[in-house]
């Protein structure tokens, strides 16, 4: 009788330790594809192996035009994440000429976040390339960064603007192939520029305020 209570508890404790048979087990919680993170739109950024990207901040709105002095082709793309629409765009310029020849003039309005409730921002990424060869090959180019103010009179205030040029702006002319110059609405802050040097060819072109 002792030996057979023994059985009965060893065999209700054993019972115990493993789920019923008929209960069903919760099923693993899936992941809401729907949901947008910062990880999941950065995974989905353009890349362009070979291609080293410029980072500028532009602010919500800025003035745009780029030059060519070259009758080689040139090559400028931006990307940049499009808030309202969700997505990431990249715009592509191309064109060559002397005499800051201007093959762009707009106005760029960006919202450079990302995410969900403006997690992160992420500044607009510029490239340049060169084709020696109309368009079937490019070469990938460096990219500075420069800064000039034009000053025509003493009333003339002059206007401000940043500049994007390649690294062949050391050439012995001094001009570079081309030139991004970029105007924010609100002015940029004033730093230490990569490129120096001597940009008063660009003050023709430069946007007046």
């Amino acid at each position: 009788m002792k030996i057979s209570a023994y059985f009965l508890a060893a065999a209700l404790f054993i019972i115990g330790c493993h789920p019923h048979p008929n209960i069903p087990e919760a099923p693993a919680t899936a992941e809401d594809t729907s949901i947008i993170t910062v990880e999941k739109v950065l995974a989905a950024k353009p890349q362009f192996p070979g291609y080293e990207p410029r980072y500028f901040n532009i602010g919500d709105t800025c003035y745009m035009r780029i030059v060519c002095n070259t009758d080689k082709l040139e090559k400028i793309w931006a990307v940049y994440y499009d808030q309202p629409h969700h997505k990431w765009v990249t715009l592509t310029w191309t064109g060559s000429g002397r005499n800051n020849t201007m093959i762009l003039d707009t106005v760029l309005v960006v919202w450079p976040y990302i995410g969900v409730n403006h997690m992160q921002e992420d500044d607009p990424a510029f490239y340049m390339a060169m084709s020696s060869d109309s368009g079937r090959t490019w070469v990938a180019q460096h990219i500075y960064e420069g800064y000039c103010h034009c000053k025509r009179t003493r009333t003339d205030k002059g206007a401000e603007a940043s500049l994007l040029v390649p690294k062949d702006y050391t050439y012995a002319s001094g001009i570079p192939n081309i030139a991004v110059i970029l105007q924010r609405r609100n002015g940029f802050n004033v730093h230490t520029p990569t490129a120096v040097s001597n940009w008063d060819f660009i003050c023709p072109v430069v946007r007046r305020f």
